[in-house]
């Protein structure tokens, strides 16, 4: 989960349950040997748990992912013709997969590719006069003066 566009990497987040339920497992196991359950050892598991936990609901992989590419994906979005209006692509742009572009009122909408969940769309939204056209969002976090992390729920 190192690199993770907003609301999710779909299938990486399938995949990442099953691996911690049997992480989880496994140091349970390791609890039924004595000099196990006497070493500090038996507290690093947890920690790091709890250490990803924290670090995924606060979106610093997101954050951190963003602001490497942030110079890529500016340059990719004034790339962009102007009279597109709605473009489907498979984009590599800094550390994200670009899926689809959307340009509508001066602001350009970067869906990323299998983000968000079953009934969402998630990515970047680039807006360099304000946020004033991200009213059709669900979420909106902004991130710089011009950029903001968008979900839009189809539910």
């Amino acid at each position: 989960m190192a690199v993770m566009p907003p609301g999710g990497y779909f299938p990486l987040v399938l995949a990442a349950i099953p691996a911690w339920l049997l992480s989880g497992l496994v140091w349970l196991g390791a609890l039924l040997f004595r000099d196990y359950r006497r070493s500090l050892w038996v507290l690093a598991p947890p920690l790091a748990a709890l250490v990803t936990f924290a670090l995924a609901a606060l979106d610093v992989p997101m954050k951190a992912a963003f602001l490497v590419s942030e110079p890529a994906l500016t340059k990719y979005v004034e790339s962009v013709p102007g009279e597109k209006r709605w473009e489907s692509t498979s984009d590599h742009v800094g550390l994200f997969t670009v899926g689809q572009v959307f340009r509508q009122d001066g602001m350009t909408e970067l869906v990323m590719a299998d983000s968000g969940g079953f009934l969402e769309e998630c990515g970047f939204a680039y807006s360099p006069h304000g946020g004033a056209g991200l009213l059709d969002f669900s979420s909106v976090d902004r991130l710089t003066d011009r950029w903001y992390a968008v979900c839009l729920d189809y539910d």
